[in-house]
């Protein structure tokens, strides 16, 4: 009987261990599975460097940077949340500070532009890249279902947006979700060069022209945003052909045109221009445009069109509630145009409330 009695105790610590190990086992693995949920949501995906997408057909390139510590940024954003509220009404309103954690933990707040002047078509193609910060990789596996894909070196495949999120005559807008960023292009091609550059197996390091690299060392690293367009193969003039084809009925742009060829500027000698734009606060914009010119003739003549046509036909167009003050410098082979606008407060209000409709 005490033999039988020592083997049912047995048995029954020998289970009563079984339950405990079964139990640390099932808490191991909810840990395990809570801890690596945790990293995937949590885990700080480095920034890809605005370098590895530089080739050597690129033409321009903008940096946009929504910094929380810019005073203007902060003070438009005050300015549309609170329009926002006073339109949507919720039990709780929004706040900027919900808006910044949000930005803040999705994604990096440096937005790059990379344009290329296709000259076959003379169009310019731009590739827009906004990094994750988190939750990039969850992002690509949730929607790779949705994506087209097409083959890359080594036998490895990565996908594009199989139909574009914008289309109209003049053609269409596409995006793609990487494990790293968001790339939207209005060029498939564009797009799919982004993608292969991102990718580690095969990633080249591609160096930009060397106009390139002069314009980006010397635009003004300041504002909002600032970059630069190169005129590469004269493209600035078809841009002017096309303006001028499709306002040819405007009163308005007749005597700029006819004093563009009168004057005889071959916008060949125009190298390139820059670009920087300051939000001064939620009412007040400034744009610096800088023309590079291959020559100092060239920069005097500009200029002079400039200030007797150009600015004031801006001065003309511009919104009886929008006030406009331009200035203009020449130094040397460069023409300096500053824009001051005022009264952009309105159209923040209208954009605030369009949001959530």
């Amino acid at each position: 009987m005490a033999r039988v009695k020592e083997k049912v105790d047995d048995t029954a610590k020998r289970r009563r261990w079984g339950c405990v190990a079964v139990i640390c086992g099932v808490l191991a693995l909810v840990v395990i599975v809570v801890a690596v949920l945790a990293y995937i949501v949590l885990h700080q995906i480095p920034e890809m460097p605005k370098e590895t997408f530089f080739n050597p057909a690129l033409d321009g390139f903008v940096e946009v940077e929504l910094s929380r510590y810019d005073f203007g940024l902060q003070s438009a954003l005050h300015r549309m949340v609170s329009t926002f509220n006073q339109h949507h009404s919720q039990e709780k309103p929004a706040s900027v500070d919900q808006l910044h954690g949000l930005i803040d933990f999705l994604f990096y707040r440096r937005i790059y532009w990379f344009f290329d002047n296709d000259t076959k078509t003379q169009t310019l193609r731009f590739l827009v890249v906004l990094n994750f910060k988190r939750l990039g990789p969850v992002i690509h596996f949730i929607t790779k279902k949705s994506f087209k894909q097409f083959p890359q070196r080594r036998g490895k495949r990565e996908t594009f947006f199989k139909y574009p999120i914008f289309q109209n005559q003049r053609g269409a807008l596409f995006y793609t979700f990487t494990k790293s960023s968001m790339l939207m292009s209005n060029s498939m091609e564009m797009l799919k060069q982004g993608i292969l550059q991102q990718d580690k197996s095969t990633q080249q390091r591609w160096h930009p022209s060397r106009s390139f690299q002069q314009f980006l060392n010397q635009t003004p690293q300041r504002g909002i945003a600032h970059g630069f367009l190169i005129n590469t193969d004269n493209w600035f003039q078809h841009l002017i052909n096309n303006l001028k084809a499709e306002s040819e009925e405007a009163k308005d742009f007749v005597d700029f045109y006819a004093q563009l060829e009168q004057m005889n500027i071959s916008t060949d000698q125009i190298t390139g221009l820059q670009v920087v734009l300051e939000l001064q606060s939620f009412e007040g914009l400034k744009v610096t445009v800088i023309f590079d010119c291959a020559e100092a003739a060239t920069a005097e003549q500009l200029a002079l069109l400039l200030h007797n046509s150009v600015l004031p036909l801006l001065e003309k167009q511009v919104k009886s509630e929008v006030r406009l003050k331009t200035e203009l410098e020449r130094h040397g082979n460069t023409v300096i145009v500053t824009l001051d606008i005022r009264g952009i407060e309105k159209f923040l209000d209208q954009l605030a409330e369009k949001m959530g409709t």
